[in-house]
């Protein structure tokens, strides 16, 4: 990770995030990360390729995430890409970050149970991964975000 756009980044996002709070108040972390933990490790998007893999075979899994499924007004780094590599990039990313993918697991699982609390937690624990993206390429909205 180029340690200089990392921090480039970061002083972006937490720029960004002054403005949402001065704009949405404390709901703020809401829409500025939307559904990225979506796509964490055991994010609802996550879940929902078990799903399909269960209900139409591994090789319809194989197709959607060989797939890009990205639209032209993705970032070029995620345009293109196949989905596969783009989740693959975000699992990089947590491990690049030192972060413990059990306790993401934890925290995703207590948000299941409706704990905004835990979501919270998990978006706080997960931002290094969230800037460490946007440094590779990413724009928050739509490839992360959206």
């Amino acid at each position: 990770m180029d340690v200089e756009a990392y921090a480039k980044t970061r002083k972006i996002a937490v720029q960004e995030i002054r403005n949402a709070i001065r704009e949405e108040g404390k709901r703020w972390w809401d829409n500025y990360f939307n559904n990225f933990t979506s796509k964490l490790p055991w994010g609802s998007v996550r879940l929902r390729l078990m799903e399909l893999r269960v209900e139409c075979g591994e090789e319809a899994l194989r197709q959607f995430v060989n797939d890009s499924h990205s639209q032209p007004f993705n970032s070029d780094k995620r345009r293109g890409m196949t989905y596969a590599d783009f989740l693959l990039d975000i699992d990089t990313s947590i491990e690049d970050a030192g972060l413990d993918v059990n306790r993401i697991l934890s925290l995703q699982s207590e948000i299941y149970i409706g704990s905004k609390a835990a979501r919270r937690e998990l978006l706080g624990y997960v931002f290094p991964v969230f800037v460490g993206l946007r440094a590779k390429g990413y724009n928050r909205s739509p490839d992360l975000t959206s």
